[in-house]
């Protein structure tokens, strides 16, 4: 996404393609499902983000209780984890990047919005999403957005990535959309019954589709949003804002 966040370009260039265009989750094969799975559970963002987001008690089990090491030992250890966890770190983002590659070449994404402006285009998509936990009548989800720019007229074009998975909290009394970038979280504040601003179009049409299997095709259509965001208990006259943070706790 490009909308004020850090990205990464792959080092890929691909024919555009055109990915299925249905809402249903993406079909995914097991080994991009463990690389995923490792990748939503050690990075730091996700983690972070999800430790304790819609309720009071969080449904992950506990960790359980580190080795205990004799004291003496400590400091000389203390270089050495600190290298394994950055190389675990490097390691995870790797399995990332691959797992979205693949993604890209199985066409295994699903459109969420395009357009073109002075001379430049821009198509996102999504993919890898999951269900992270419900609480009451409020769901959290998790998905990777990429994104294809290219020239105008032309029919390849290169791929950039978030640094981190969006979030996704829905909810008719606080539907938001978080990301991440350097040492900040991007907590977009929707209002689903109400066009979005260019910012916020992507994670907007990301809500309805996850939360609503909801095409941003069919919120296009004269009337649709509003009626189906009054239809689903949302305000309509709710503003739509963006702030940053550095860290982010749904309830407390």
């Amino acid at each position: 996404m490009l909308w004020g966040l850090q990205t990464y370009k792959l080092n890929m260039h691909f024919t555009r393609q055109h990915p299925k265009h249905s809402i249903a989750q993406p079909r995914l094969k097991l080994t991009l499902a463990i690389a995923l799975a490792l990748t939503f559970g050690c990075t730091n963002p996700s983690t972070s983000l999800t430790a304790n987001p819609i309720g009071e008690t969080s449904i992950a089990a506990p960790s359980p209780d580190p080795p205990i090491r004799e004291t003496s030992d400590a400091p000389d250890d203390l270089p050495a984890q600190a290298e394994t966890i950055a190389l675990e770190g490097s390691e995870v983002e790797m399995l990332r990047r691959e797992a979205l590659e693949t993604a890209i070449v199985d066409n295994n994404l699903t459109p969420l919005v395009s357009y073109c402006r002075m001379g430049e285009c821009m198509s996102s998509y999504y993919t890898f999403n999951n269900l992270v936990q419900e609480a009451g009548r409020e769901r959290l989800y998790e998905a990777e957005i990429l994104t294809q720019h290219s020239a105008m007229g032309e029919t390849e074009g290169e791929w950039i990535l978030a640094e981190a998975p969006t979030q996704i909290l829905c909810s008719t009394e606080r539907p938001t959309a978080v990301d991440f970038a350097g040492n900040e979280y991007i907590i977009n504040h929707l209002s689903p019954g109400v066009s979005p601003s260019s910012f916020q179009a992507e994670v907007d049409a990301l809500y309805w589709a996850l939360c609503h299997n909801i095409s941003a095709s069919q919120l296009a259509e004269t009337g649709f949003r509003a009626s189906q965001a009054r239809r689903l208990g949302y305000d309509l006259n709710r503003e739509a804002n963006q702030t940053r943070q550095t860290s982010v706790r749904f309830l407390d």
